[in-house]
């Protein structure tokens, strides 16, 4: 974890630069929780599990915001901001993130007040920033098996468990006892939110392998139809016609010359395309040079795992022609075999114009002319980078 702010600029310029990064901001509030828990309860307990993740996985840690939206706790004591004032807080904050080289953004809530501010906020800024960041807002309560309540068991036991500045006129034994229980409350809600942090996170990893290797399948399968007019139905061709073919390097160029007309008995110009061969170069040596992964490229690319993925080619018709599809896939449950089941049930099915839709990775399309795949367009451009 990187502290933001003890760090001093050269050296927090050349952490980012090295590593892409990823920055968490949390947010809390200034109000009353009772007579037993400080007005700082909010912003405490944020700021420790927002540390908490941040340390586990080496993120950047931002300052807690501390100022939230906290009217309706009046007339006791509370220290207010509008919910507009701190979305454009947080618009400024995610645009000098971005200006700073920071792709990816948590945003951790603390109270209950802001959500209204962070409802939606990730399409938002998206559209503000044209897609250079992506920002998760997430409220730590949500992650919880337990009811949240405002300064009842579970505040008060998350408070007992991080802060020493918690008044408990009780018996010393029920004090224990709820400071064994604090402890249980905040490994769980740390466990719960870590666990859809991570679990985006390996995703994200694990499926830029898996386009990257499907890239080069379709490079492969362009080529072989290139070459001998269809595409390859099964692994072994592809990988033999990529260890033995050969493109032709031609040259068109357009000519005339005249021609006498029998009928209309004069000189008529006649217009041509002539190809010239230019040479010949391997398949191989054209998509991969000296990479011999390519002889690898039917294995799905996830340490642990031994599947492989699906190809197959057909001739369909398409509005009274005869047309070469292909299409290759793998399962979402085989790229994510090792991960948490209920996480990969939501992933299976995701519907956004952001994610992967349905429960496979899928290149080309057996109904369609197609040798796209349904995976977003930033994972292309995390390869331009």
């Amino acid at each position: 974890m990187t502290e933001i702010k003890t760090q001093f600029d050269p050296i927090l310029r050349k952490i980012i630069k090295n590593k892409k990064k990823i920055a968490v901001i949390p947010i809390g509030s200034i109000e009353q929780h009772g007579p037993h828990l400080p007005i700082s309860t909010d912003s405490d307990i944020v700021s420790n599990v927002s540390k908490k993740i941040s340390d586990k996985n080496g993120y950047l840690l931002l300052p807690t915001i501390t100022y939230g939206v906290s009217f309706e706790h009046a007339p006791f004591f509370n220290l207010s901001i509008r919910e507009s004032t701190l979305r454009t807080v947080l618009v400024d904050l995610c645009t000098s993130l971005s200006e700073n080289n920071i792709k990816t953004i948590f945003i951790i809530n603390g109270h209950h007040g802001n959500l209204k501010s962070i409802k939606n906020f990730d399409l938002k800024i998206k559209k503000i920033l044209k897609n250079r960041v992506k920002v998760f807002p997430l409220s730590y309560w949500h992650f919880m098996d337990r009811d949240f309540d405002h300064a009842g068991f579970v505040e008060t036991s998350l408070m007992l468990a991080i802060s020493k500045n918690v008044k408990m006129n009780k018996k010393r034994g029920l004090e224990f006892f709820l400071w064994l229980l604090s402890i249980f409350f905040a490994t769980q809600i740390y466990s719960s939110i870590n666990g859809p942090i991570k679990f985006n996170q390996v995703k994200n990893e694990r499926y830029t392998q898996v386009i990257d290797r499907l890239k080069d399948i379709r490079n492969a399968q362009i080529a072989h139809k290139d070459v001998r007019g269809f595409y390859a139905n099964n692994f072994d061709s592809l990988v033999s016609f990529i260890d033995t073919g050969i493109f032709t390097l031609i040259e068109k160029r357009d000519s005339s010359y005249l021609q006498y007309d029998r009928t209309y008995r004069i000189d008529m110009l006649k217009e041509v395309e002539i190809v010239d061969t230019l040479g010949f170069v391997s398949v191989k040596d054209s998509l991969f040079g000296e990479n011999e992964l390519y002889k690898m490229m039917a294995k799905v690319p996830i340490d642990g795992s031994d599947s492989q993925f699906s190809i197959k080619s057909d001739v369909i018709d398409k509005n009274g022609y005869a047309v070469h599809v292909f299409e290759v896939k793998v399962k979402k449950n085989i790229i994510l075999f090792d991960q948490n089941k209920d996480l990969l049930d939501q992933e299976n099915k995701v519907i956004s114009v952001d994610g992967v839709n349905g429960p496979e990775l899928v290149l080309g399309s057996m109904s369609e002319v197609s040798t796209s795949g349904n995976w977003p367009t930033f994972f292309d451009a995390k390869n331009k980078e």
